[in-house]
Parts: structure tokens; C-alpha cells; sequence
């Protein structure tokens, strides 16, 4: 039995990509898919709710290189991080970069996110991360069901500054 009151039915899975297709003895690359609904129960069962699943939006942008170290932007990987509550728990994939600096994160679902290097990524450090003016890195942005986001520019440094010294009593 459920009480009264306002209800948001959410479902999620993680499916195969299409493409690009595993090499053989390769797991395939998962994509999320979701679906929610906002229902009212009012002391009634409640017969054929129906959600229909869909595939997660797409993020895109570009990578720009700042300062005179190199940056490998082959081995940098560019992921949605959540910062806030999302229709449930998704495995987004990271998007690799291309030579260029363009890259397209795909199967994110809506919530708040913050842009940045995807764990385990190397090639560079992700300085700042601005879409719509305002750096994902600080304001997390909100990514919507109606609407892909795209024209991104993350800035990219070969590593963060370090900071020397001793420590005295």
C-alpha cells in the first residue's frame, strides 16, 4: 500500500552501444537509458503507468590547451560528474578527445554536472570548464531532457601548479 501524496516513478538500465561494436572478448560499451513520471496516488490503485525509456542527452564542446608544457589530448577523457541527484545511478561513459580538441560526452542523463577529466584520464589537467559563461567546475550546470548541451570550451593545463616548502612547529 502506498499513502497518498505526490510520487516521481523514476527507472533506469544500462544497455549495449550499438557502436562502435566490442573487439572480440570485450565487454560493450554501456549507455543509459531513463525514464521518470510524476504520478498522484489518492487512495486509489493506480493501473498501467507506462514509462518510456530514453537514451541520455549529449554534451559537446571542445578542449583548448593553455601554458607551454604539452598536452596529449589523445590520453585525456572528458566526463559528466555528477553534483546533485540524477534519475538514479548511471555509468556515463567518458568521451575520448579528439586531436583537434573536440569532444562529444554521450548517454548523460538530466541532474547537475560538473565537466571535467574522467578518472584515471592522463595527457593534461582540466583548468576550467565553461558552458552557457559559467565554469562547470564551480557552478554545476544543468543538463535537461529537452535539449543536448553543446559548445563547450574546457581549458586544459599539463598539471596543476605545486607547491613547495617545509612545514615548521
Amino acid at each position: 500500500n502506498v499513502q497518498p501524496g505526490q510520487y516521481s516513478l523514476e527507472a533506469h538500465a544500462d544497455v549495449p552501444m550499438a557502436e562502435p561494436a566490442p573487439a572480440p572478448g570485450q565487454r560493450p560499451t554501456m549507455t543509459p537509458l531513463w525514464a521518470s513520471q510524476e504520478i498522484t496516488v489518492a487512495g486509489q490503485s493506480i493501473a498501467d503507468v507506462t514509462l518510456s525509456m530514453a537514451h541520455g542527452m549529449n554534451v559537446s564542446g571542445r578542449v583548448v590547451v593553455e601554458g607551454a608544457g604539452p598536452v596529449d589530448l589523445s590520453r585525456l577523457r572528458v566526463t559528466a560528474l555528477p553534483a546533485g541527484p540524477t534519475y538514479g545511478e548511471f555509468n556515463i561513459p567518458a568521451a575520448r578527445v579528439a586531436t583537434d580538441g573536440r569532444f562529444t560526452i554521450t548517454g548523460v542523463v538530466p541532474g547537475r554536472y560538473r565537466i571535467g577529466s574522467a578518472p584515471g584520464s592522463a595527457g593534461g589537467v582540466i583548468k576550467s570548464s565553461v558552458f552557457a559563461g559559467a565554469d562547470t567546475l564551480d557552478f554545476p550546470i544543468e543538463v535537461t531532457a529537452t535539449q543536448d548541451l553543446v559548445g563547450g570550451v574546457l581549458t586544459a593545463v599539463p598539471r596543476f601548479a605545486e607547491i613547495t616548502g617545509q612545514l615548521q612547529d
